[in-house]
């Protein structure tokens, strides 16, 4: 586990949701899981940046965690700056589905009607097999592009992914999503979007 891992993600204060595989050991990028796992990741980006979000919640599984905590800027000797108690997006697949309903089959969703144009770019991939079967860790950048009605201004956000994504019969599905951001204060005017 990494030490940035060791410092925040797992506090004894975090979500009793965060599930804590174990981690087996580094998967390299020529490896066959490798490649699998980088194609769901790109394609799922594609899902979100094209609005295909009845498509993007078919590619979660039933038990999916979806967090992300409020960042803090405090001094190195206080830890990572993640309050644990407090996060932006705090989801299961129940909240996950609402949420994709009400946009695709509700016309209150004003916060996303008309949708944002955005642009996901997921890099710096690290790929980790679990003790779980069939389960492996990413911890990946992210890098969000967002514009909004006619603004002329485009909105960015941008962090750490960390993800379980599991392989099941009916192909990859992710499990479980923490995303570190890398502002205390959001650009963003409301998080309609999914990361």
């Amino acid at each position: 586990m990494t030490a940035e891992l060791e410092a925040w993600t797992f506090p004894e204060r975090a979500p009793s949701a965060v599930r804590r595989p174990e981690r087996r050991h580094r998967v390299g990028s020529a490896a066959s899981p490798y490649a699998e796992v980088m194609d769901f990741l790109i394609d799922e980006a594609a899902m979100l940046d094209e609005d295909r979000l009845t498509d993007w919640l078919a590619g979660l599984t039933p038990d999916i965690f979806y967090w992300v905590p409020v960042r803090q800027t405090v001094n190195r000797r206080l830890g990572a700056g993640f309050d644990a108690s407090m996060g932006y997006l705090y989801e299961t697949y129940p909240s996950l589905k609402m949420r994709v309903e009400r946009v695709t089959k509700f016309d209150n969703a004003h916060s996303e009607d008309p949708a944002s144009r955005t642009r996901r770019f997921v890099t710096n991939a690290k790929l980790y097999e679990t003790n779980l079967d069939g389960e492996f860790a990413v911890e990946a950048s992210l890098l969000v592009t967002r514009n909004r009605g006619d603004a002329n201004r485009v909105q960015l956000l941008s962090g750490r992914r960390h993800d379980l994504v599991r392989r099941t019969a009916a192909g990859w599905r992710l499990s479980q999503r923490i995303v570190l951001l890398d502002q205390t204060v959001q650009e963003f005017s409301n998080f309609g979007i999914f990361l």
